[in-house]
């Protein structure tokens, strides 16, 4: 079965190589979607496991020395990462560098493999995902 799928490689010609500065804009963008998504989950996770802990307040309260104390902090804790999921909204940055991302990823697929398909072709998906990008900004 290798064999005939390197030859079905072989019929197709040789690959062109891509432009670095393109394959390191791919990688950059890729990097920031996983970034965004850790954020948007480590946030929800804190908030989501507080908030519970604050809301349950009188069964935890035995379990913790400073009792109430450690319960405001809590509390305080998931304010701050409800504001931060609110202000800095993480899903909505990470599902930009998804679409930029696949945009680029089509151009980068069809640029390695059909000589026909012009560099030109290629950096206007960059130049699209940039703008995708840029929209999804909330400031």
């Amino acid at each position: 079965m290798n064999n005939e799928h390197e030859d079905m490689l072989d019929q197709r010609g040789p690959m062109r190589e891509l432009p670095k500065d393109v394959a390191e804009t791919l990688d950059f963008w890729l990097h920031h979607k996983f970034k965004w998504w850790r954020l948007h989950y480590g946030l929800g996770v804190a908030a989501l496991l507080c908030s519970v802990t604050v809301a349950s307040g009188p069964k935890f309260e035995h379990l913790f020395s400073a009792g109430p104390l450690i319960l405001d902090i809590l509390a305080w804790i998931s304010a701050i990462c409800i504001a931060l999921v609110t202000f800095l909204m993480p899903t909505r940055r990470a599902r930009a560098y998804v679409a930029a991302s696949r945009v680029l990823s089509d151009a980068r697929n069809r640029y390695i493999n059909d000589p026909n398909y012009p560099l030109k072709k290629l950096l206007d998906a960059v130049k699209e995902g940039e703008d995708i990008i840029e929209r999804s900004d909330p400031i």
